[in-house]
């Protein structure tokens, strides 16, 4: 019997609780004193991913060029020498787009990538278009 008034006692101040919670107005918002401004990112952080990939991957197929032309101009270097400073010079120059500064100006890049091909696509309808009576 006073395990049950104990738990009766328990509910009733539960529900007490309750009440009072749901009685109360919801708090006021919080206002600054200054506009909340929203961060605004940088512009190269931004733009497709695809593109910045295909522009990091044609920067590390220079960085292999190079890597070609400085090991295929030795004479004493051998198959094996060369696939290896090609493949170093490849990852090198990867590698070197994904730090500092070359981070904005491969993000440049895609951009013009990305104006180029949609230019390309353009001048490509027109000529398709001019050309398609022609035949």
């Amino acid at each position: 019997m006073l395990e049950q008034q104990l738990r009766a006692e328990w509910e009733a101040s539960e529900w007490r609780r309750l009440r009072a919670e749901m009685a109360l107005p919801p708090p006021e918002p919080q206002y600054y004193a200054g506009a909340a401004v929203a961060p605004v990112r940088p512009w190269h952080e931004g733009g497709s991913g695809v593109l910045k990939g295909l522009v990091r991957f044609g920067i590390g197929a220079f960085g292999a060029w190079m890597g070609y032309i400085a090991a295929a101009s030795n004479d004493g270097t051998g198959n094996i020498e060369i696939g290896a400073s090609v493949i170093a010079g490849f990852f090198i120059a990867l590698t070197l787009s994904m730090i500092g500064p070359a981070r904005q100006f491969v993000a440049l890049l895609a951009e013009i990538t990305r104006w180029v091909l949609i230019l390309g696509v353009v001048a490509g309808a027109f000529w398709f278009v001019a050309h398609m009576h022609s035949a």
